[in-house]
């Protein structure tokens, strides 16, 4: 699996740096480098988005929270696919999605690192953690 990571210095996108993780687990975290390539850009904030996102979105969010990361999430760029259990159901993609992008605001609103509650920011397509 791959994880793009793109930094740049406010709106001027021309001042971009880049690069392209492996990733082996559902974190973007976890055995990459992608935190300490962050922290040497003195990166505060990310925006997470992908396809699964009760699975790689919602740990990468939540690995980054841990960390001490401002978190956003833009809930139109995720998605998910219908989950079937034959014990506990089914679940469609659209609430697998949202339901993983609730508990990730809830956790957001609840996290002992964080010194305000998680509030819709000035993009309301984006879920600020």
């Amino acid at each position: 699996m791959g994880l793009r990571a793109l930094v740049w210095n406010g709106d001027h996108i021309g001042h971009a740096a880049e690069r392209v993780f492996e990733k082996t687990v559902f974190g973007a975290f976890t055995g990459t480098g992608l935190e300490q390539w962050l922290r040497d850009f003195g990166v505060a904030s990310v925006m997470i988005v992908g396809f699964y996102t009760h699975m790689c979105v919602s740990t990468s969010a939540r690995e980054a929270l841990v960390r001490g990361f401002d978190v956003t999430i833009d809930p139109a760029a995720t998605g998910a696919r219908d989950l079937l259990d034959e014990y506990l159901g089914e679940q469609s993609a659209d609430e697998v999605r949202r339901s993983a992008l609730l508990q990730l605001v809830n956790m957001a609103r609840h996290s002992p690192s964080r010194t305000s509650p998680a509030r819709f920011g000035k993009r309301p397509s984006s879920l600020p953690l």
